[in-house]
């Protein structure tokens, strides 16, 4: 992945992570869930930010490789269907 983005250090977003977080707190916000108490929705942030990241590698997985590229264009799919989804509240 730093190869695709020059840098050195990970980005959260270049793997899905920011963007399936949001979509977690936005749909705790929504649903209005309380399930957790004041923890449920970092809980829901950090396992839809989880479940983004592992969709985004089932996607850019072919073959039982992963391309650089691949997993940038699952990424870019990703963050525009969540980043609509967000929009959308």
């Amino acid at each position: 992945m730093q190869e695709c983005s020059a840098t050195h250090s990970p980005i959260p977003g270049l793997i899905g992570v920011s963007t399936g977080a949001a979509f977690g707190a936005v749909l705790a916000i929504v649903l209005d869930v309380s399930l957790f108490g004041i923890w449920t929705l970092p809980i829901f942030a950090f396992t839809s930010g989880l479940i983004g990241t592992v969709i985004v590698y089932l996607i850019a997985r072919h073959d039982g490789r992963t391309k650089a590229i691949t997993l940038l264009l699952a990424v870019i799919a990703l963050n525009a269907i969540a980043g609509a989804a967000v929009g959308l509240k």
